[in-house]
C-alpha cells in the first residue's frame, strides 16, 4: 500500500483577526473582505485570506498484475483527486480547512472475484462533511468489472428479494428517524441505487451513503447479506 499525503498552505496578505467586532458597513473594504472569507487588517489596511488544503489518500496496487484492472483504480482516484484540488481554483473561496481523505478495503470472494471498496471523506467548507462510496468488483481472469446485477441470474427478480431484506435492516437501525418514502426512493428497483457493493465468500455487502435512504443527521449504511439468503437469485459463477 502506498499513502501519499499532500498539505498544501496558501496565503494570501497575511492573517489577521477582524478586530471590530461590529458588523462592517455596507460596501465597504472591511465587507468585501469578509464576504470572501477573509478577515480585514486594520494596522496593513489590508484583507487577509487563509486556506488549508489535506489530502490524505491510501492508493491499492492489488491489480499490480493485471494493468487493465489496475488502471481504472488509479484513474478513478487521480480523476477525484483532481477534481478535489479545483475547489482552490474558485473566484471567491472560503476560508475553511478543505479536507479529502479516501481510504479502502478490500474483499475476496474467489480467486477470480476480487474487490475494492472506497470509502471517501470530504469538508469544503460547508455545514458538515460529506461520506462517499466507490466500489469495484473485478473478474480478475477476464480483466473486467463485475456489476452488481451480473451477480444475479438474468431472468431473477432480484429486486423482489433484496429490497425488503436491505429496508429491514436499515429500518431497524433508523427506529424514529425512519421516514419511509426516503427509504423507498433509496433502495427502489433501480439498480443505481445497489451501485456499491463488495462480495466476500459468504456476504454480499451493500453500501449506503448519507441521504441516500435517510437524513445527513443518520449517517450512511452498511447492510450485510447472506449469500445462503439469496441462493434462488444468483448467477451460476456467485452459487457456494
Amino acid at each position: 500500500m502506498l499513502k501519499r499525503l499532500l498539505y498544501a498552505i496558501l496565503v494570501l496578505c497575511g492573517f489577521s483577526v477582524l478586530t471590530n467586532a461590529q458588523e462592517p458597513p455596507p460596501g465597504s473594504p472591511e465587507e468585501m473582505c469578509y464576504l470572501r472569507g477573509g478577515n480585514w487588517d486594520n494596522s496593513r489596511n489590508q484583507c487577509a485570506l487563509q486556506i488549508s488544503l489535506e489530502i490524505n489518500i491510501d492508493v491499492p496496487l492489488t491489480f499490480g498484475d493485471n494493468p487493465d484492472l489496475q488502471a481504472m483504480v488509479d484513474t478513478f482516484l487521480q480523476d477525484y483527486y483532481q477534481t478535489f484540488i479545483m475547489i482552490l481554483a474558485e473566484p471567491i473561496p472560503v476560508s475553511a480547512p478543505y479536507t479529502l481523505t479516501i481510504t479502502h478495503e478490500e474483499f475476496y470472494f474467489s480467486d477470480d472475484i476480487q474487490g475494492l471498496v472506497f470509502s471517501i471523506y470530504e469538508y469544503t467548507g460547508g455545514a458538515h462533511p460529506n461520506t462517499y462510496y466507490k466500489t469495484f468488483t473485478f473478474d480478475v481472469t477476464q480483466n473486467v468489472e463485475v456489476t452488481f446485477m451480473d451477480v444475479f441470474a438474468p431472468d431473477a427478480d432480484v429486486f423482489a428479494t433484496i429490497k425488503p431484506l436491505v429496508q429491514a435492516q436499515i429500518q431497524e437501525t433508523l427506529g424514529e428517524m425512519l421516514d419511509e418514502q426516503w427509504l423507498e426512493d433509496g433502495t427502489g428497483e433501480n439498480p443505481a441505487n445497489y451501485q456499491h457493493f463488495a462480495l466476500t465468500m459468504s456476504e454480499l455487502i451493500l453500501y449506503f451513503p448519507p441521504y441516500q435512504v435517510a437524513p445527513y443527521a443518520a449517517g450512511s449504511f452498511v447492510v450485510r447479506l447472506p449469500l445462503s439468503d439469496l441462493e434462488a437469485i444468483l448467477a451460476d459463477d456467485f452459487l457456494r
